[in-house]
């Protein structure tokens, strides 16, 4: 785990490490900002499910090869979902259609990757605080200071849904399926609902 000390270092020294992210639920629910190349602030979420079967049926499920069945029914599933954000006020999240999903996408996946490879820290709500947009570590350290939040463990996650409604999203995500995939280490399938379509990532050991 990356601790707040080694990325204050990083953000002096800038090696583009990215916003930490927030413990809203433990194991549960974690959020991040992050301002993607086009200047706008994206909320970033992760929400965890006891079951994959919240989000496919178990016929959906068994359309995945068997090592991924297996995964699937054995792990908490993530949820990735990320938005424009407007307002100063945690969760409320808002999406446009900015003309720069690609990038957008990129930011989102380089968050993610900090995230998982433990590279940013994570923090937990100790008061009800307002998140600022932009967590720089000058923030971060007077909010530690003022013991609004606090460091704690990084999740353990195996494995993250991504889905997409409109024909665009679904156009995107099929081009840059891969590309997470080889950029996080992580095998993927997916799998087509009458209403939806779920990428699902497995990160491997």
């Amino acid at each position: 785990m990356l601790s707040f000390k080694d990325y204050v270092i990083n953000e002096l020294f800038d090696t583009k490490s990215s916003n930490p992210w927030i413990e809203i639920l433990p194991n549960e629910m974690y959020e991040c900002n992050v301002i993607a190349p086009n200047g706008i602030t994206y909320g970033i979420q992760l929400l965890g499910d006891t079951s994959i079967n919240y989000y496919l049926t178990k016929d959906e499920v068994n359309q995945l090869p068997a090592d991924f069945i297996k995964i699937v029914n054995t792990n908490t599933p993530f949820n990735l979902a990320f938005s424009q954000r407007k307002g100063k006020f945690a969760g409320d999240f808002d999406i446009t259609g900015t003309g720069d999903a690609a990038f957008v996408f990129g930011a989102v996946i380089s968050s993610v990757k900090d995230l998982l490879h433990h590279t940013v820290p994570v923090f937990k709500r100790i008061s009800n605080v307002i998140w600022p947009d932009r967590l720089d570590h000058d923030t971060l350290n007077k909010m530690v200071k003022k013991k609004q939040i606090k460091e704690t463990n990084p999740p353990s996650i195996k494995i993250i849904l991504l889905s997409a409604k409109e024909p665009s999203r679904v156009k995107l995500y099929d081009r840059m399926a891969s590309s997470l995939s080889k950029s996080l280490n992580l095998n993927y399938n997916s799998v087509t609902t009458k209403d939806d379509k779920y990428y699902i990532f497995v990160v491997e050991d």
